[in-house]
């Protein structure tokens, strides 16, 4: 992961860390952001690669254009993308974008050669702990929270704690 023909995929790319990762890698990397369809895009420096994680159509088609334009070897995918909605009201995007969504893009990357897969979020998801993350003693404080999880452990609902 050095040179600068290299390709990192950022889902998520129009988002606050997102485009921040966007910005840091593309002086080194060629770098591919994936979002939804619509404003906001990410940063210019990326091609943006409009997906929509509800569909294996979106997702396939959106790894085909990938492979198109960069081959099948990525050097990193930073997967951001998730539901978020701070009313605290339930919804079923919760599941259908950030775990089902996870799982189409992990289906889809089989066919590609990918040297590092991250998958992060961020810890506002997560109530305080006494004990630190690594340690697994995280309850979860929101619906995303707990669907990044899921969406961890390939749709697997691990209750209320790790």
């Amino acid at each position: 992961m050095t040179t600068k023909g290299s390709a990192v995929l950022v889902t998520g790319g129009s988002g606050l860390i997102g485009s921040a990762v966007i910005r840091e890698l593309s002086e080194r990397y060629t770098v591919i952001g994936f979002d939804r369809e619509g404003n906001p895009h990410p940063p210019p420096m990326a091609e943006c690669v409009c997906v929509d994680l509800t569909s294996s159509e979106s997702v396939r088609a959106a790894f085909e254009r990938v492979r198109y334009a960069y081959g099948d070897r990525l050097a990193s995918v930073v997967h951001l993308a998730a539901y978020y909605d701070f009313s605290g009201e339930p919804s079923s995007k919760y599941e259908e974008i950030t775990v089902r969504g996870t799982e189409r893009l992990l289906k889809e990357l089989r066919n590609f050669q990918v040297e590092q897969f991250l998958f992060s979020s961020t810890m506002l998801v997560h109530a305080p702990s006494a004990r630190a993350p690594y340690q697994r003693g995280l309850a979860y404080y929101t619906k995303m929270g707990l669907s990044q999880v899921e969406g961890r452990n390939g749709g697997a609902n691990p209750g209320t704690a790790w």
